[in-house]
């Protein structure tokens, strides 16, 4: 996988995912300007959970009542289509100031642990990581170029993004050598997607994530990729889709803030 150079804004946290969408209440006469998507991953370590607030400026308790709160290291449903619920604006604007509140601190005087704004053109997918700490946060912004997968190719693309500060990772898949998928990924980076194979029932694809200087095993991510069935149907939640797998915490953490693996949909 080849690296490749992102927007990042320092002073910000990282974290788990969920997807907005904008869009503008309209009369017959008005037109409807699209919309954009953003998932955010909440990779803060020591975050807990996250309340976000996108009214640009609007009042406090009228975001915070229907905000979707956003927990460390949860990425949402496998499937981008479930349970991803969408925060709805009366107007559109490409430009969005955004902040994050420390749950349940989320008075109108509280201070944000991040505050940013982020251009959303109409018709776009982005992605947002937190990461850092509540004193210290950072982000990584993406605006991603999702690959298209024809019903001829059996495959689900993966790409990886590096969330732990001072460990630059390699990555291989499990019984293969060091660095056999990434030979190294720095602090926010993320590497383009690469297809794997989702043919016939699908596989499972294990993912160990090592330290880059010692070869220490650091993480290991799961993307099981096998069909499921049930009663009515074989749902695959991987075969035509775009997955990254986020590596998050904190280098040395031996508690909830160890250094572990999510896998998060990008549709």
């Amino acid at each position: 996988m080849k690296n490749k150079q992102q927007t990042t804004h320092k002073g910000y946290f990282i974290l788990l995912i969920i997807g907005f969408s904008f869009t503008t209440g309209c009369t017959k006469d008005e037109a409807v300007p699209g919309i954009a998507a953003l998932n955010v991953f909440n990779g803060v370590v020591g975050s807990g959970v996250l309340a976000p607030d996108l009214s640009n400026g609007n009042t406090g308790i009228q975001w915070y009542k229907g905000s979707n709160l956003i927990t460390y290291g949860n990425v949402g449903a496998p499937s981008s289509f479930d349970s991803r619920k969408s925060v709805r604006f009366n107007s559109y604007s490409g430009t969005r100031n955004i902040k994050f509140y420390q749950y349940p601190d989320t008075l109108p005087h509280s201070k944000p642990v991040i505050q940013l704004t982020l251009d959303l053109p109409v018709g776009s997918i982005n992605s947002l990581f937190l990461t850092g700490k509540p004193d210290a946060p950072d982000t990584l912004f993406i605006r991603d170029q999702l690959p298209y997968h024809p019903p001829s190719d059996s495959v689900t693309s993966i790409r990886v993004v590096n969330l732990i500060p001072g460990l630059t990772v390699s990555v291989n898949l499990q019984d293969d050598p060091s660095g056999n998928e990434v030979a190294s990924l720095g602090y926010k980076e993320v590497t383009a997607f690469k297809d794997y194979s989702v043919k016939g029932t699908g596989l499972r694809y294990v993912f160990e994530i090592r330290n880059a200087v010692t070869g220490d095993l650091v993480a290991t991510g799961i993307a099981d990729a096998r069909n499921i069935s049930s009663s009515t149907a074989v749902i695959n939640h991987y075969r035509f889709r775009n997955v990254t797998l986020v590596i998050y915490g904190e280098l040395g953490n031996t508690g909830t803030g160890a250094p572990k693996v999510a896998i998060m949909s990008n549709f």
